[in-house]
């Protein structure tokens, strides 16, 4: 079992050390939008009631579209992990969608035509 996550790890060290780098970011910026809302209560209550973007509420909502960019960032290495673990090499994907049979199955006419006027010859 320690092999297994050894070799994974060698093969995808960059997409497990850029999850991890997007996750301390995504909560540092979390743990500063806290600070934000505690030193600042009037500011965010006063844009909760009239949904304007004043001066001094435009530090929160850049780190709120931050927080955002890296969330999205942090799924989208996820569904890359996950995907690396399901196909590990290009030839498991495509045993999965039967690429070779389809290649067959494409080329059949362009044989069959060949071989008829060969054989008409």
């Amino acid at each position: 079992m320690k092999k297994i996550f050894k070799n994974f790890y060698k093969k995808n060290k960059k997409i497990i050390w850029l999850l991890g780098i997007s996750t301390i970011s995504f909560f540092l910026i979390l743990s500063l939008m806290a600070l934000f809302i505690r030193s600042k209560p009037e500011a965010i209550l006063d844009f909760l009631q009239t949904s304007e973007i004043k001066r001094e509420i435009l530090p929160f909502t850049i780190l709120s579209f931050m927080g955002m960019c890296l969330g999205l960032v942090f799924i989208i290495l996820i569904i890359i992990a996950v995907i690396k673990m399901i196909f590990p090499n290009t030839k498991a994907f495509s045993s999965l969608f039967m690429k070779d049979e389809a290649d067959f199955l494409l080329s059949l006419p362009k044989k069959i035509k060949k071989g008829v006027i060969d054989n008409g010859k």
